[in-house]
């Protein structure tokens, strides 16, 4: 499975990365684990390209080894922008970022 993730600058500096915490769930909204025994999370960052204010850009990433997932919550938890600023911070741990970062949940299909 494959997760594209677009995000939209809202701000009025350039963004030079996001990274985002994915966790994936199966139809009953329990944690996936990778392979079955592995991690219940994947951490993505993109940094392809610089997103100007009022610009979005879409990253992909293939999920592997989260065959059955149905959903997944993506968190936001940390915004670099080209000045050396950052929003959110980049060395959170997985529980922390689940407390307190902003989160969208996505319902897919294969």
């Amino acid at each position: 499975q494959t997760i594209s993730i677009t995000h939209t600058n809202e701000s009025t500096k350039t963004i030079a990365a996001v990274k985002y915490l994915i966790v994936v769930y199966n139809v009953y909204g329990e944690e996936l684990k990778q392979y079955g025994y592995g991690s219940s999370s994947v951490i993505a960052t993109y940094d392809d390209f610089d997103t100007r204010p009022s610009s979005q850009n879409t990253g992909d990433w293939a999920l592997k080894g989260f065959n059955d997932g149905k959903s997944v919550c993506i968190y936001v938890y940390s915004v670099y922008f080209t000045d050396g600023t950052e929003y959110g911070n980049r060395n959170l741990s997985s529980n922390t970022i689940k407390q307190f970062a902003p989160k969208t949940s996505v319902y897919g299909s294969r």
